[in-house]
């Protein structure tokens, strides 16, 4: 199987049904460069483990940076729960715990490592 991703189109349509309106970018370059760079990390992994690796990366370096105007930590683990589903794999916790997780990613709380083991035990397959 190959693992899916994302594209900045299908981010900003993400961005902008959370929020309501039209979103745009403080950086977009930098949404840009994580859209890619994700495609590249964890590639010696079982495809299970890539996925989870490249969800948490996506979800920390969403929720910790600034690259949308607004929405980003809820942007942040939208994205990563679609990437998860685009991939038959789905999380099981709540809208609250999920953006526990991405405040404690934005305060420099959880690392990428906390949210990888955070979605391994949370989840369900389809």
């Amino acid at each position: 199987m190959t693992i899916i991703y994302l594209n900045l189109e299908q981010v900003c349509i993400i961005n902008q049904e959370l929020l309501g309106s039209k979103s745009g970018f403080n950086y977009k370059g930098g949404m840009e460069f994580v859209l890619a760079n994700v495609q590249t990390l964890y590639d010696e992994l079982e495809e299970k483990d890539a996925v989870i690796g490249k969800c948490a990366y996506l979800w920390y370096s969403i929720a910790s940076n600034q690259y949308l105007t607004n929405g980003n930590k809820r942007t942040g683990y939208l994205v990563a729960e679609d990437f998860l589903r685009l991939n038959k794999l789905r999380l099981n916790i709540t809208e609250d715990e999920k953006l526990f997780v991405s405040k404690a990613i934005a305060n420099n709380i959880y690392t990428i490592d906390h949210i990888r083991h955070l979605i391994t035990k949370a989840l369900k397959s389809d």
